[in-house]
């Protein structure tokens, strides 16, 4: 039995991590949730103990809110990862409600009879029990309509959720389009799930970024070895794995993701097909984001410097934290072309996105 209070201490013990008291508070939160959780499970195997126990209902699930930088995804995702629940599943949630409409269009188109979200939410419970949902907002109208319904069905089944959010979730798509119709499911929410804030204290990821440089150049193994290494401290993780964006039209393949922090290169950001679309998909799945191995792109490379222009635009646009890995400094990655003067302005961006006003600013 792995559990969470104590994989904590050891990172507290071996200098990984520094001590905070609303961390250690969350772990005890979540150390609790884990032997509840196990308890219950081993319950659900004994068909005696199942039938006869007056102590077999659904552990409440937890839902933690707090700032950007204060370690919610890192221990969540320490929960997810060092134990032994049973079918146990992190998701980025806006990735989840991705695969959720697709998976509901896939069955409305196959049969017209039934309730396509019954179907969707009874697969989804066939393959997890336990749901870590991190970075969880609502700014679509099409995601907030159908939240209450799924997780009605859900909740019946005996899902357990945890997850993160920078709201309470009395906060959750304020202002949106017939909020009222949304706000039954933050009452189920606040039934299903104990609330937990991860009070004020620092922004580990913010003093990191900071304190380091953001713009690593030239493309040198010195270089490269300190990019890398920034990556695993931030995310928290030398044995970062990787992940995928759904979108309906096709697959965005992160090189490197941990603790909702992810990696890509400039080839499978700039030399493939890639649009406005997914590199909106992107923003909205990181906060913080590494680009590696950025080459200085000649005026034949029309496509890849469109594309370049265009990701650092709704990056920056969207207030996301960017670390860079580049041949050159921002003024020479392009020297000459049909876009200089558009890249006049990623260039003066690409500063900008180094300086610490621009890191401190809130993220959307």
């Amino acid at each position: 039995m792995n559990r969470p209070i104590s994989y904590y201490n050891s990172l507290i013990k071996n200098r990984i991590l520094e001590h905070d008291n609303s961390q250690e508070n969350l772990v005890m939160s979540l150390d609790k949730l884990y032997l509840e959780i196990k308890h219950f499970q081993e319950s659900q195997k004994n068909l005696i103990k199942k039938v006869f126990s007056s102590n077999n209902k659904t552990p409440l699930g937890l839902y933690i809110f707090g700032n950007v930088g204060r370690g919610k995804s890192m221990l969540m995702d320490m929960f997810c990862n060092t134990n032994d629940i049973e079918k146990i599943k992190r998701f980025h949630f806006h990735a989840f409600m991705q695969d959720t409409h697709l998976k509901i269009r896939e069955q409305r188109n196959k049969s017209k009879a039934g309730d396509p979200i019954s179907y969707v939410a009874k697969s989804i419970f066939s393959e997890i029990k336990v749901l870590c949902f991190d970075e969880f907002q609502v700014n679509d109208a099409a995601d907030a309509m159908i939240l209450k319904r799924l997780f009605q069905k859900l909740f019946e089944m005996g899902l357990i959720i945890i997850t993160t959010s920078n709201q309470h979730p009395d906060d959750l798509y304020e202002g949106g389009i017939n909020r009222e119709l949304f706000l039954p499911f933050i009452d189920l929410l606040k039934e299903k799930c104990n609330i937990f804030e991860i009070e004020g204290g620092r922004d580990f990821r913010l003093e990191k970024l900071i304190t380091n440089k953001v713009y690593f150049f030239p493309i040198n193994p010195k270089n490269k070895s300190e990019f890398h290494t920034l990556f695993e401290e931030i995310s928290g993780n030398k044995n970062a794995g990787i992940t995928q964006i759904n979108l309906q039209s096709r697959v965005i393949d992160i090189e490197k993701y941990s603790n909702g922090i992810g990696l890509m290169s400039f080839d499978n950001l700039c030399n493939k097909p890639l649009g406005t679309q997914e590199y909106i998909a992107i923003a909205k799945n990181f906060k913080t984001f590494f680009i590696s191995d950025i080459p200085i792109i000649d005026n034949q490379q029309i496509n890849q410097i469109k594309r370049f222009i265009n990701l650092i635009d709704v990056l920056y646009d969207n207030n996301i934290r960017v670390v860079f890995l580049a041949s050159e400094r921002p003024e020479k990655l392009y020297k000459e072309g049909s876009f200089l003067a558009e890249f006049k302005r990623t260039s003066s961006r690409l500063y900008e996105m180094q300086s610490e006003s621009y890191l401190k600013k809130n993220h959307s």
